[in-house]
């Protein structure tokens, strides 16, 4: 769904996805894999801005979730947002 196309029904499942991320208490485990997932895609979609606005809207949704510490992967995130 983030890497998806800008049709309408990948962005109803984008802002599932979007919901999801940013109300999942259950999600702290699974941040080392989001967080290398963004960085990753990032670096490959350069030339994509429609999948790099996906992508930040993506980390804003991690961001908005007071269950997650995100503070162990800033050093991985960080270098993903300067670049867009």
């Amino acid at each position: 769904a983030v890497v998806a196309g800008s049709s309408s029904s990948s962005e109803s499942l984008l802002v599932s996805v979007l919901h999801s991320l940013a109300s999942d208490p259950g999600l702290q485990p699974l941040l080392p894999y989001f967080t290398h997932f963004l960085s990753h895609q990032v670096t490959m979609n350069l030339q994509q801005l429609p999948v790099l606005f996906s992508l930040m809207r993506c980390l804003r949704a991690l961001i908005h979730n007071s269950n997650l510490n995100l503070e162990l992967y800033l050093h991985q995130l960080i270098p993903a947002v300067l670049t867009c």
